[in-house]
């Protein structure tokens, strides 16, 4: 891994999630010009089990998010648990611990909100099932810098809450249910 991604695609979720990711992640493709990063609501000290879950979804090699670490094409990146992520403007990761926002550390809108800064029309954003409104509140700035939305229809979600607070938030480009994600997902990739 050593520079940062030309593309990311940045999934975030909470409560029901996990059931979307397994639907979603063996079918998304690994390319060398894309980043994969996934965030989720965690209890701040996971004893290691959240990296590890997401190796066998994944076909793509798993690696936890790192101070400094830059976003790889051909990975996904797994959020730490306890920390905010963000991206600098050349790609690398930031740790945070800075308070909560919407209850929760690490936050989607924390970390959207800085990769889109980094991507602009590079990013993909991806909304998926949880109990509270986070992410919507950085997805303006996502759309505002030509990035793509994607959410979870709530009806496929097992919470509602975080796609319900996306798609009033702003005009998101697709709303589907998990199992076509990641084709939504592929057809936007350049």
């Amino acid at each position: 891994m050593a520079i940062a991604a030309r593309n990311a695609v940045v999934l975030s979720g909470s409560s029901g999630a996990i059931a979307a990711l397994g639907r979603i992640l063996p079918k998304l493709p690994v390319r060398a010009d894309t980043a994969f990063i996934v965030l989720m609501h965690l209890p701040e000290h996971d004893p290691g089990t959240w990296p590890e879950g997401l190796r066998r979804r994944s076909p793509a090699p798993v690696v936890e998010a790192a101070d400094r670490a830059p976003a790889s094409g051909g990975y996904l990146h797994a959020a730490p648990a306890g920390y905010h992520l963000l991206v600098e403007a050349d790609g690398t990761f930031a740790l945070s611990l800075d308070a909560r926002e919407s209850y929760v550390r690490p936050s989607a809108d924390v970390l959207l909100d800085s990769a889109a800064d980094c991507w602009r029309e590079r990013l993909c954003a991806v909304i998926l099932s949880g109990a509270n409104g986070d992410g919507a509140r950085a997805l303006p700035r996502v759309h505002n810098h030509g990035g793509h939305i994607i959410v979870q229809e709530p009806e496929d979600a097992a919470f509602r809450a975080m796609p319900e607070a996306a798609i009033a938030t702003v005009a998101v480009d697709r709303v589907v249910a998990a199992d076509r994600i990641a084709g939504e997902v592929i057809a936007w990739l350049p």
